[in-house]
């Protein structure tokens, strides 16, 4: 995993149907997911393996960041966690970040399992509002690992 500010792969997994259903599901389905304003802001930190696997940071407090996973079909399973596995350990080494949250649809298990796998640990459900709907999230956080 390396930082990059190119916004292209991430556009390409986002815009994706079968990525874009679970990913983007609160934006119009016309409406393409665009990166690039995100990317472009220094405080936010999106790392790749250039070919099918991305994740990215964005800051929500002084230490702690909300972080996303973006995989290909090409990257599932084993390989999907060794590559979130790398985000993380890229993102720990390389931040003085104490605490990663998450969200997850309910719906999506494969997802919600994948953070477990990622040691993230469960907060609980909610009911996410969102413009185009309400959907219920379980909420995920994993800690700085003791050095």
């Amino acid at each position: 995993m390396h930082r990059t500010r190119d916004p292209a792969l991430f556009n390409a997994l986002a815009n994706r149907p079968h990525i874009r259903a679970t990913f983007a599901h609160h934006m119009p389905a016309d409406e393409v997911f665009d990166f690039g304003p995100m990317i472009a802001d220094d405080r936010n930190i999106f790392l790749s393996n250039g070919v099918d696997a991305c994740s990215f940071y964005t800051p929500i407090g002084p230490v702690v960041y909300d972080g996303h996973s973006l995989t290909d079909t090409t990257c599932r399973g084993r390989r999907a966690i060794e590559a979130g596995r790398q985000s993380l350990a890229w993102f720990w080494s390389h931040t003085d970040a104490e605490l990663v949250t998450g969200s997850t649809p309910i719906e999506l298990k494969a997802a919600r399992w994948f953070n477990r796998q990622m040691g993230f640990v469960s907060a609980g459900r909610y009911l996410r509002r969102g413009h185009l709907g309400d959907y219920w999230c379980e909420g995920f956080y994993a800690a700085r690992p003791p050095v």
